[in-house]
């Protein structure tokens, strides 16, 4: 068994900008990348999570959802080697 982090995507991980679309908008909080850097070397499953109710809204659609998320885990895993299950 492995002990996981479950942590909400925007105002947690990224700077909330509202209904972010653009994988080009994506801004890191301050030292995001390195807590998580931590908390994965300590033994930590890191998962994501995100409530994108811009779906249901028709700001964006799921593909636009699933570019920002790939873009997001390329940048973590080039940034810092965080990798999120």
């Amino acid at each position: 068994m492995k002990n996981a982090v479950f942590l909400d995507r925007d105002g947690t991980i990224i700077v909330d900008k509202g209904y972010l679309s653009d994988p080009d908008g994506i801004e890191f909080l301050p030292g995001v990348l390195d807590d998580l850097r931590i908390l994965q070397d300590v033994g930590f499953l890191l998962i994501m999570v995100s409530n994108q109710s811009g779906i249901g809204r028709g700001f964006f659609t799921e593909n636009d959802y699933v570019s920002m998320q790939e873009r997001l885990i390329e940048l973590c895993w080039a940034a810092k080697g965080v990798a999120f299950v």
